[in-house]
């Protein structure tokens, strides 16, 4: 029993940590429009604690009805050695009366046993319940078509506000399929506010965002995640392979080039092997590798419009501004980049840079 107790404290923990470790990570999943793979990482979770949770519910009936079957067995002994004792005239034969009473307790010890055994089978439905109700609640991983963002991103007549305060005001702007647009400014004119609007991350403003005509408020997340992908200076990486980090779960024997291309893009250019395994949000590596990775993360699975708020902030300049090129080389991607140290080189490559502080 006490080895089944270390087991089962053993696998909470384990379930415990890997449910933050998924839930930490929410918004990388969101953005890359897998959320159905929370489900199935919690869900695999939870059938390993499942499994612990059964041996040691298992271990603790079989102790129980150890002792259960001892005591009958015991009271069972009293009642025939009573019975002898009687029949030998050693006691009186009133005395055998008692047998009742220990039959009684008998009948209330399989009763009990019983009882268990019902309230441990009624408890399926529950878990078939909830099991069909995540699986419903939860968007499929399965996208039926290409993501296609054919013309256009206009933003009309924008204002946004916190607290009464203006952040950004009438707003107009087109950002064209295939351009490459970056938006500076000084701190607190609304640049990454702007691009968390796009995103479809703040949805209380003023205006309108069209993406090829169609009003962002009347799109669903599953859709614009279809079509874009932010790229956050916040990065979260999970207690997982740098594969799995990277392809967030997808098979990788199926586009082993896809991943190299991917770490070529972003210069991951510290990984041993796929295999190698991260730290919770990436305890074992530097910010400027989270970055790489999270960089590496965008590029094995592209969408049409990158939204990038920083996105190579941590990086040497060096670095940030080879990563920066694979963005801007890409004919078919849609760049809104938000920087507050634009590279001077790389400025006459953009189509547009957009100085909201202007």
């Amino acid at each position: 029993m006490t080895s089944a107790t270390k087991t089962m404290s053993k696998g909470n923990a384990a379930f415990s940590n890997q449910v933050t470790n998924v839930l930490n990570g929410f918004d990388v999943l969101f953005n890359a429009n897998k959320l159905g793979k929370l489900h199935d990482l919690i869900k695999s979770a939870a059938k390993k604690y499942a499994a612990v949770k059964v041996a040691y519910t298992k271990t603790n009936a079989r102790v129980s009805n150890l002792i259960a079957a001892l005591s009958i067995f015991c009271q069972v002994m009293v009642d025939i050695m009573t019975s002898i004792l009687a029949i030998l005239g050693a006691i009186p034969l009133g005395a055998i009366s008692s047998t009742g009473s220990i039959a009684a307790s008998i009948f209330n010890s399989l009763s009990s046993l019983s009882n268990d055994t019902v309230q441990i089978k009624a408890t399926y439905p529950l878990f078939d319940k909830v099991s069909a109700g995540v699986s419903k609640a939860l968007p499929s991983n399965k996208n039926t078509q290409a993501p296609v963002f054919r013309h256009a991103l206009k933003v009309v007549d924008l204002s946004y506000a916190i607290g009464g305060k203006k952040i950004l005001n009438h707003l107009n702007l087109t950002f064209e399929r295939g351009g490459k647009y970056a938006i500076i400014g000084r701190s607190g004119v609304g640049k990454s506010t702007l691009l968390k609007i796009l995103d479809g991350q703040i949805t209380d403003y003023t205006g309108h965002v069209y993406i090829d005509n169609k009003d962002l408020r009347t799109m669903s997340m599953a859709e614009l995640t279809k079509v874009s992908q932010y790229v956050d200076q916040n990065v979260y990486l999970f207690n997982d392979s740098v594969a799995n980090n990277t392809s967030l779960w997808e098979n990788q024997s199926q586009s082993k080039h896809r991943l190299q291309e991917a770490f070529s893009k972003a210069k991951v250019d510290f990984v041993k092997f796929p295999g190698q395994i991260i730290q919770e949000n990436g305890q074992n590596l530097s910010g400027g590798q989270k970055q790489r990775l999270a960089l590496a993360r965008f590029f094995y699975a592209p969408k049409p419009i990158a939204f990038v708020d920083e996105g190579t902030s941590a990086l040497d300049a060096k670095t940030a501004k080879l990563v920066t090129e694979e963005f801007l080389k890409d004919p078919d991607m849609t760049l809104i980049e938000v920087s507050h140290h634009l590279d001077h080189e790389l400025r006459g490559a953009y189509d547009q840079v957009i100085d909201l502080g202007a």
